[in-house]
């Protein structure tokens, strides 16, 4: 019961996020991005039994991966528009 409690919350505060983001290109693929963690981190803990908690695993990672290489491209992409 509380793990449906967790996910519900965390949907919510990643929609708030989305709703925060001020509607840029950019924040919003990084919402996305954490809102395909959420989904993949419920569905392997309500399918524990499965044999694909490895690939489950690696989405996780590269996932968060992605999510790191836009917030590094953002900040580039912030950076050099204040040269020109």
């Amino acid at each position: 019961m509380w793990v449906n409690f967790l996910f519900l919350s965390l949907l919510l505060f990643s929609l708030l996020g989305f709703f925060l983001s001020g509607y840029q290109f950019l924040s919003v693929l990084v919402v996305l991005e954490n809102l395909n963690i959420l989904i993949l981190i419920a569905s392997g803990y309500w399918d524990i039994s499965s044999n694909g908690i490895c690939f489950l695993l690696f989405m996780i990672i590269a996932t968060i991966e992605v999510v790191l290489s836009l917030v590094v491209l953002s900040r580039v992409w912030s950076h050099t528009s204040l040269i020109y």
